[in-house]
């Protein structure tokens, strides 16, 4: 190469041929620009393909987002649709109720005035032992609540083994953990008010209780879902 420039250099100083040096110099920075424009146009590629990736994975996020959001709207309307039933339920009940303590209100006041018939005196009588049932029922409830007091802890440690066997690294998710938290307290209190309103025979009031139960049984079922799919979509 050295001696192909010194061969050009002469004859350009012999015959005036200017264009045979510079030429020959300029290949090798020639190919060196066509070296970077090829790194350039890859990077660029590069940069390309990254970012329909990225495109593609927010639009897939988008999508689960958008299912987990459908699918909470079906759960909210069939609550809704739940609820108005139990609602209607609920006015028929308490209609009944009023009217049964009504009718005993006017037994008492005929049983005072000695204005009965065999007929209203068999009824103010059945009414009388109902009333009775349910206190020795009430009584039943208390002793009942006596031994859960006494097996609380059993029943937690129980409870926490389950929950280790369903999620083993509960404690790296304090999130998860608070919400299963909150969702056995509110259970518990349901589930023992539940208990008080049917040994009262409260048909309304345990309606009312199966329906609260419900409600946070979607929203626990709801959250935990949310939860799951957050992680997921990391």
């Amino acid at each position: 190469m050295k001696k192909v420039a010194r061969l050009a250099l002469i004859l350009s100083a012999t015959f005036g041929v200017a264009s045979i040096a510079p030429t020959l110099d300029a290949q090798p920075g020639k190919e060196k620009r066509e070296k970077a424009k090829e790194k350039r146009e890859k990077a660029k590629e590069k940069r390309e393909d990254r970012k329909e990736k990225r495109a593609e994975k927010r639009e897939e996020r988008k999508e689960k987002r958008d299912e987990i959001k459908e699918k909470h709207q079906d759960r909210k309307a069939e609550l809704k649709e739940k609820r108005g039933e139990l609602k209607e339920k609920l006015g028929e009940l308490k209609e009944k109720r009023k009217e049964k303590r009504e009718r005993a209100k006017e037994l008492e006041k005929k049983a005072e005035s000695g204005e009965l018939t065999d007929e209203e005196k068999a009824e103010l009588e059945r009414m009388k032992t109902n009333h009775a049932r349910l206190k020795e029922r009430h009584a039943k409830l208390k002793e009942r609540h006596k031994e859960l007091k006494k097996t609380w802890k059993s029943r937690r440690r129980a409870a926490r083994r389950k929950i280790l066997a369903t999620h083993p690294n509960i404690k790296k998710h304090p999130g998860v953990l608070n919400e299963l938290k909150v969702h056995a307290r509110r259970m518990a209190r349901l589930k023992r008010a539940k208990s008080v309103a049917e040994a009262e025979e409260r048909e309304e009031l345990a309606l009312k209780i199966d329906a609260l139960i419900a409600k946070e049984r979607a929203r626990h079922q709801a959250k935990m879902a949310k939860m799951r799919d957050a992680k997921e979509a990391k």
